[in-house]
């Protein structure tokens, strides 16, 4: 099962993680502002 669904999680991970590193960007951004 795992080596069936990690491909996925990564194709996900690779679109999700850009959005919340812009997400985690902006947030410290605000933070440090």
């Amino acid at each position: 099962m795992m080596k069936e669904i990690i491909p996925f999680h990564q194709r996900l991970n690779s679109r999700l993680n850009k959005q919340k590193i812009t997400i985690l960007q902006v947030n410290l951004g605000k933070r440090c502002n």
